[in-house]
């Protein structure tokens, strides 16, 4: 019924762009925005609380649940800035491009938990994406890395699979976003410098 409903909507959109002269590809971009308006303003309305689960689509897991959530937190006994958002996921999950965009980097070098030893970086196999609407996603702890550096990328495009790499004591994707390309010089631990992704709308939707 809910389908039904949208579809009638659209349909009404579409028949009002056209009679005032609209080309096809403007009624498409205003079908394109509609559908997206309605999936924000259902994930906002399921939470209650302004969060949405669009960082849901990130991962190819319906079931995919969030573990440390972006703020201050204590890691270790020690105080510390969660920039983003842990997705608890059974490695060898796919994991998706959450926007349209370039991959800036992307590495697949590190084993599972070296870290632990002393040898590799705290965010082991990762990819960073420079999405089109100006803000940086960053993808750790995955296992398989299926992009490379200055590749275009689009929303729900699968990039690689979650696994344990790096400084990681169970299966998940550390996921955070910078609120921008450029941020040379900013903070890493300051939380003004990123969106929180259950909050930001950039992500949502990404995936039919």
């Amino acid at each position: 019924m809910a389908q039904h409903k949208e579809n009638k909507t659209i349909g009404a959109a579409v028949e009002l762009l056209k009679t005032n002269g609209f080309d096809g590809l403007a009624v498409a971009v205003a079908v394109a925005e509609q559908r997206q308006t309605r999936s924000i303003r259902m994930a906002m309305e399921k939470n209650g609380d302004g969060k949405t689960d669009c960082w849901k689509n990130v991962t190819a897991n319906p079931s995919a649940s969030r573990g440390d959530p972006f703020g201050p937190r204590m890691l270790n006994g020690v105080p510390d800035n969660h920039t983003g958002i842990d997705i608890s996921v059974p490695t060898g999950t796919s994991i998706r491009a959450g926007g349209n965009g370039t991959v800036l980097a992307a590495d697949d070098q590190w084993p599972v938990n070296t870290n632990v030893a002393g040898g590799a970086p705290p965010y082991g196999n990762f990819i960073v994406i420079n999405h089109a609407d100006g803000t940086q996603a960053q993808y750790f702890h995955l296992e398989s890395v299926n992009v490379t550096a200055n590749q275009t990328v689009t929303a729900g495009q699968v990039i690689g699979t979650s696994n344990n790499t790096g400084r990681s004591s169970g299966a998940h994707m550390h996921y955070a976003v910078w609120k921008s390309h450029n941020h040379a010089g900013q903070s890493s631990k300051d939380l003004a410098n990123f969106h929180d992704p259950e909050q930001h709308h950039g992500n949502c939707p990404t995936t039919p």
